[in-house]
């Protein structure tokens, strides 16, 4: 709940920031602000135990720091502290490392590569994220442990597919994310559900 609330705090700020960066646009800013205050699945959102919306709130600050580093490469440094953040807010955001170098570019041109900034960014977000993979290491015998790849892997599954998962897994020997696929029915119960989940959010919205 604490993580929801701070992330429905940081959120409209940081998409302000953000439009600012992509417009050069005050009133683009005070828009983007606006709308995530006035979301209402913003507000749901922020009711719920979920990561989701500080995840949002993080990847918003870490685009508009890439973005400002295309004028003062320093702030590649402190797109590293958001990297790092999503990432313990939700270790699928590991993704980000291959991004940060491919925005780069994208923003700053294939010179950037010879930036220092842009690696020391990159070095600030292994150190802080280095404590976890650490725990992890000498706790499960994997940096990269996790019980997510179990949780997910059945998503859309007509059932209460998340309840009771994790407490099960907390050993060494989890399942992997493959493992679904050893039973094909309910692989295609829940490719089929999760089809019908995309259909439906892209043709009628979330709600």
């Amino acid at each position: 709940a604490v993580c929801a609330g701070i992330g429905s705090l940081l959120l409209p700020f940081l998409a302000a920031w953000l439009a600012l960066y992509c417009c050069r646009r005050i009133w683009a800013a005070l828009l983007a602000a606006a709308l995530m205050l006035i979301n209402p699945l913003i507000f749901s959102e922020s009711l719920r135990v979920l990561s989701d919306v500080l995840v949002a709130a993080l990847l918003a600050g870490y685009l508009a720091s890439i973005l400002a580093a295309g004028r003062r490469q320093y702030w590649f440094l402190l797109s590293g502290v958001f990297l790092a953040a999503a990432f313990y807010t939700k270790g699928s955001q590991v993704i980000l490392f291959a991004l940060m170098p491919v925005l780069a570019v994208l923003i700053c041109g294939a010179a950037v590569l010879k930036s220092r900034w842009l690696y020391a960014g990159i070095a600030v977000a292994l150190l802080l994220i280095m404590p976890w993979w650490i725990s992890m290491w000498k706790n499960y015998g994997n940096p990269f442990h996790s019980t997510q790849n179990y949780v997910s892997s059945f998503f859309g599954v007509e059932r209460d597919w998340d309840q009771n998962f994790y407490s099960v897994f907390w050993g060494r020997n989890l399942p992997r994310l493959g493992d679904r696929f050893q039973d094909r029915q309910t692989w295609k119960e829940s490719s089929r559900r999760n089809l019908e989940l995309f259909m439906r959010s892209g043709l009628l919205g979330t709600d």
